[in-house]
Parts: C-alpha cells; structure tokens; sequence
C-alpha cells in the first residue's frame, strides 16, 4: 500500500514529473502563496520540512515542479528531524532520503535525545523541531524554512483555541509567513545521531522566516495530488490514537465537518482567519501601553484595546501567548476598570506579578517580583 506505516516502497517520480498539468488546482494555489503571501522572490533558497507523511511529501512534490520554472528558480533543501519518540520513524527517515535523492535535493536531518526532554513530550518535539530546522536553515543558506501546515491544520488550531478561550489574537491561528516560535539554546545532549557534519545550533542565528504556503490546502487536497503522482507517503500511527485530543479531533473534522465545507473548504478557513489576523493586526496596532500608567486612561480605552494592550504588556514581561487566554484578561480586565482604589496584587502564570493602585498597573517580570 502506498501509505504503509512501516513498508515504504522506493519513492517513484518517474513521469509524473513530466505530466503534472501545470494548471493543476493545489500547484496553483501554492504558487499563489508562494508569491502574494509569504513573500518569496524568483532565485530564494527554501528550506522544506519533510517528515514523510502525505502533507509534507505533497508539499516537496510541488515545489520540487515549481523550482526549475522560469518565474521561480528556487533552490530546495529537503530537512528531515527525527524525534526518536515511535518505532517506525527510523524508516521515514530512510524513505525522505531516498525520495529527496530521487528529486535530486540535497538532504539534510537531525536526531532530537528525547531522554533530555522535561515537561510535555509534544510541546518539547515541537520547540526543539523548529529549533532543529533553524540550525539546518542556517547551514544550508536557505532564506525560508517552509512547511506543510493546511487548511485543517488551521481549522484544527482554531478550534483547539477557542476551547481554551484563547483572544482574537490565538484565533487568528497561523500566518502564512511568520517566524520561528521561540525556543531556548540547544544544549549537546538535545541532539544525537547524522548531523551531516553540521556544529551545534548557535544562539545568534539570524532569523529565518517560517512560511506555509499550503494553508488554502486541505489533506484531502494533498492525497489527491499524490494519488495523481503514483507517489508513496508515510503514515503516523499516533494519527489514529483517538485518546489524544488533537488527534480525536482531527477524525471528526475529516470524516464529518469538512466533507460538509466543500471543496473550497481551505480557502473559506484560511479566509476566516486572514479576517481575523487582519483585526488582530488592528488591536496590536491600536495597543497603548503608555494607558497602565494611568487607570483613568486605562479605563477610557475601548474594550478590545484594552484587553489588547494587557495582553501585550504580559507577552511583554514573558508570559507564554499560549497562556495569556481571555480568562486570565477578563479577570484583570475587570479589577482595573472597577472603582476601587486600595492597592490590590495578582499572580498569572509563569510567575509575573501584577500590582494595582488607584493610579496605575504595574506588570512585573518574575526577576523583578522575586527581587
């Protein structure tokens, strides 16, 4: 079977190449993204993340079409990282070097030390994924990294954050450019096997852009191109473990709410969300940060800036995004546009201690609360 899990035949790419009609809707759509939303320019360097599975083969595939036309001229570096954490990802390893071989790429992986991980095994992947893909952007030149993230992908987020009552802001979910999520400095444990005589990453890499060109792509979309390019993929069998939320949710949204959207269902959800980053951008840009020092000020902002600008001062004195959900806003929100005016203090998570007076709100970092 072309999916297998654990049998993946040599990658075949023999005519298909040559047949791809170039008016083919998913080629199209990434093109288009490729140059009016994620910036890329004839002649760049591309970093392509490739785990193996359906969505980032379809998206090596695709650019891999794209690169030698005129317009474009990309150059292409296929990137694998390998996290160690299932038993069948030594052998999607092998296949992205071989499929990479067969499109004639360069190809280069790491292997992340999950014995060095603490706390969340998928929130520590997927730090150290993009810190992985950084260091290999950096060595090979690249100006982007690009991966595979659609339209459900997208729908996924959306909906993961607004059960955690996450701002407009989170459900803005991704951007089709963006730049790598924050990670801490690698330490040598962290990584282990081929590194393709790379050194370690280093904490003043420049910044490489993220792109995701796919996002008016569903899966759907993605297997069918691969059906019409006879191509193999891998599939993740975690895909299929229903305990895990994401993963529970992922089925449901496949087999019952996108067959419903239709075959525009990626443009209409990534058109929600472009809406929904397009007033983001608003508030981030309406933002006073000027308005804590003074509680009258404060108060005389409207709702959505204000609530706006909290949440910019907490990012701002460290707290994680992923933290700062409406719950936490309102309940600050509601004590500094209240007429009380005895000194009051609230701790949030990550340790960032907040003072209120009668005049002001004072948000602290944790050196400077525990100081």
């Amino acid at each position: 079977m072309p999916n297998s899990p654990r049998s993946h035949p040599a990658p075949s790419i023999a005519s298909a190449s040559q047949t791809m009609p170039s008016y083919d809707p998913a080629i199209r759509a990434v093109s288009r993204a490729l140059r009016q939303r994620c910036g890329i320019k004839t002649g760049q360097h591309l970093l392509v993340a490739v785990s193996g599975g359906a969505d980032s083969v379809a998206l090596l595939r695709i650019l891999a079409l794209l690169a030698p036309r005129r317009r474009w001229q990309l150059q292409l570096t296929v990137a694998h990282v390998q996290h160690h954490l299932r038993d069948e990802a030594q052998h999607d390893a092998h296949f992205v070097e071989q499929l990479a071989h067969s499109l004639h790429l360069p190809y280069l992986r790491r292997d992340l030390d999950p014995t060095s991980a603490t706390g969340n095994i998928e929130s520590w992947a997927r730090q150290h994924r993009y810190q992985a893909l950084r260091d290999m952007a950096q060595q090979s030149g690249a100006q982007a990294i690009v991966t595979a993230h659609h339209g459900d992908d997208q729908l996924e987020t959306v909906l993961m954050r607004l059960l955690r009552g996450a701002s407009v802001t989170g459900l803005a979910a991704m951007r089709w450019q963006s730049p790598p999520p924050h990670f801490v400095p690698a330490r040598p444990d962290q990584f282990a096997g081929p590194r393709s005589n790379a050194q370690l990453p280093q904490t003043d890499l420049p910044t490489v852009p993220l792109i995701r060109p796919m996002l008016a792509l569903t899966h759907a979309d993605n297997l069918a191109l691969l059906r019409v390019l006879d191509q193999s993929w891998c599939e993740d069998a975690t895909n299929q473990d229903h305990t895990r939320t994401r993963a529970m949710l992922r089925e449901v949204l496949r087999s019952t709410v996108l067959p419903q959207l239709g075959t525009h269902a990626g443009r209409r959800i990534t058109a929600v969300t472009d809406h929904l980053r397009d007033i983001a951008d608003w508030l981030d840009a309406s933002v006073d940060l000027t308005a804590l020092e003074n509680r009258s000020a404060f108060r005389a902002l409207p709702r959505a800036v204000a609530m706006a600008t909290l949440r910019q001062a907490l990012i701002h004195a460290g707290a994680s995004p992923d933290r700062v959900n409406t719950t936490t806003l309102q309940r600050i929100y509601r004590a500094a546009t209240d007429t009380q005016g005895q000194t009051r203090h609230f701790d949030i998570a990550g340790g960032i201690h907040i003072t209120m007076t009668r005049d002001e709100i004072r948000i602290e970092k944790p050196s400077e609360s525990e100081s």
